[in-house]
């Protein structure tokens, strides 16, 4: 934790003009594995940041993806304003980050809420198999993934038309 807090330290929590790729990249990772080992003052940073962009505020386009993910590891409460987000991007890169975030919930049925949204009108077809990759990825999503497959099988086949996609989804 030290480590990477010190990092946060030395390159703050918002990016500045002109800073590097590297510094960036580090910083997001530096993001993720503060929440990853549950670091309570950067997780609840990570929150106030994920409100404010839900409720109009800038959040940087480098940022978005480690303060989605680790929002959605480390609170419940935030997967409506996740769906929000989503629904109101324009942005595919953005949508992407969302989905993924949405994969990382620890609490089963929020993942079967995520499955489920992943097969609705609101996901383009291209995406489908990817939102479901994130699930599957989740040890959390273990106990309810074959399950719901199996009860979502005749929405999954109605993939087939693309078989490409078809297969993503399978071996998701």
């Amino acid at each position: 934790i030290k480590t990477y807090g010190d990092v946060l330290k030395r390159l703050g929590w918002k990016p500045k003009a002109g800073e590097s790729e590297k510094d960036s990249l580090l910083r997001n990772i530096a993001i993720r594995f503060m929440g990853f080992a549950e670091h309570k003052e950067s997780i609840q940073k990570v929150l106030r940041l994920l409100d404010d962009y839900a409720n109009g505020k800038q959040l940087h386009p480098d940022m978005r993806s480690a303060v989605f993910s680790v929002a959605a590891s480390s609170d419940n409460s935030v997967y409506g304003r996740l769906i929000r987000i989503y629904e109101r991007s324009d942005s595919p890169e953005e949508k992407r980050q969302v989905l993924g975030a949405l994969g990382g919930f620890k609490d089963p049925e929020l993942l079967k809420s995520a499955l489920n949204f992943a097969i609705s009108k609101n996901v383009r077809m291209q995406e489908v198999s990817l939102a479901i990759a994130y699930v599957s990825g989740n040890p959390a999503a273990r106990e309810i993934l074959l399950d719901w497959a199996g009860k979502n099988w005749k929405k999954l086949e109605s993939y087939k038309r693309s078989h490409a996609i078809f297969i993503h989804i399978l071996e998701s």
